[in-house]
């Protein structure tokens, strides 16, 4: 059993010697990264550059699609869609039209039909002639 948590023991130091290696030198990694591109040096120059011009600096412009890339290609696509669908609806409303203006100029002939029946009736008949029982109807 004292062999156990000696190997134990020999396990976490061996762990814990690799973890502080790992770091350290990812320490030193990162450093001799950071010294190697001047980052704090470029990064004043920037904005001495930026100090300098009058004009804005030019920015990506977002929300604004790249139509030659693939969401252009798909917006395009989208649009011939949209307008042939806007185009078949543009010929059925045409036909809707066409179709209701004939309606209603039957409904119109219809109309002066009862107006010129109803006036030879009125001249033909008195009103006191026509009785109606127990809600019949006229047109009946």
């Amino acid at each position: 059993m004292g062999k156990k948590s000696t190997i134990l023991n020999r396990k976490e130091e061996w762990f814990n010697y690799n973890i502080n290696l790992l770091t350290s030198c990812l320490d030193h990694s990162i450093t001799n990264l950071y010294a190697g591109i001047d980052l704090q040096n470029k990064l004043e120059k920037l904005r001495d550059l930026e100090k300098e011009t009058e004009e804005k600096a030019w920015r990506p412009q977002t929300g604004k699609p790249d139509l030659n890339s693939i969401e252009g290609n798909h917006l395009d696509k989208k649009r011939k869609y949209l307008s042939n669908s806007i185009l078949q609806i543009r010929k059925k409303t045409s036909l809707l039209q066409s179709e209701i203006s004939d309606f209603r100029s039957r409904i119109e002939q219809q109309i002066n039909e009862i107006k010129e029946y109803t006036s030879r009736d009125d001249q033909e008949y008195d009103d006191s002639e026509i009785i109606l029982t127990n809600n019949q109807d006229i047109w009946s």
